[in-house]
């Protein structure tokens, strides 16, 4: 029997195994919430102008499209949709001991 990483008869080598997948990790989240976020931003200026058209207007270049008390609260938002991403538990632990009766009363059928 050959060894394993040894090369077959006929000179070809062995499948590879195929890569184990774990949990994902914060790096993970934090990744994917940034990522989110930035293409988020990108895109409103372009699908504005494809929806909307040019602004004719001088009068309506000078519009805001959010105040800055506007971007005080998306940001908020978005910094609490970004933790619930990357630490759910510190919110799904508050409700643990209710859907864990839940579980019970639905195991035992009473």
């Amino acid at each position: 029997r050959a060894a394993a990483g040894a090369a077959r008869p006929g000179g070809t080598a062995p499948a590879a195994e195929p890569p184990t997948v774990g949990p994902p990790s914060t790096a993970d989240g934090s990744t994917a919430g940034g990522t989110a976020v930035i293409l988020a931003g990108g895109p409103f200026g372009p699908t504005t102008r494809v929806f909307f058209g040019e602004i004719t207007k001088d009068s309506n270049r000078k519009l805001l499209v959010l105040t800055g008390q506007e971007q005080i609260i998306l940001g908020a938002f978005l910094i609490f949709i970004v933790w619930i991403g990357v630490y759910p538990n510190t919110f799904l632990s508050i409700s643990e001991n209710s859907v864990q009766m839940v579980l019970t009363r639905l195991a035992t059928g009473s």
